[in-house]
């Protein structure tokens, strides 16, 4: 059973943490329980994943653009810049205007 799709997101991280268990160098795994994370409105632990998902594969634009997400909830706005920059897109909140 997809615990996420029902929106069940602390069994949804149950299973994550099983798959993590079986398998830890598996960056998507991170990355999803970064996001069941996210949905709790968890940013500290949804920024963690997203870092372990990043070290993983450091190509894994989901990731940054989602770590961005959890940095701009946080209110850190220059690193959810900095991410957005990474994935070559920024939610229009973000762009900046210059004089």
């Amino acid at each position: 059973m997809n615990y996420a799709d029902r929106d069940d997101w602390d069994r949804a991280i149950e299973n994550y943490d099983k798959a993590i268990g079986l398998d830890p160098k598996g960056a998507i795994t991170y990355g999803n329980r970064g996001y069941a994370y996210y949905k709790q409105g968890d940013w500290e632990r949804a920024i963690a994943d997203y870092d372990k998902a990043i070290g993983l594969d450091p190509k894994n634009s989901i990731a940054y653009y989602n770590r961005g997400h959890a940095y701009y909830n946080k209110g850190d706005l220059d690193r959810a810049i900095a991410d957005y920059d990474k994935t070559k897109t920024r939610p229009l909140l973000l762009f900046r205007i210059e004089a």
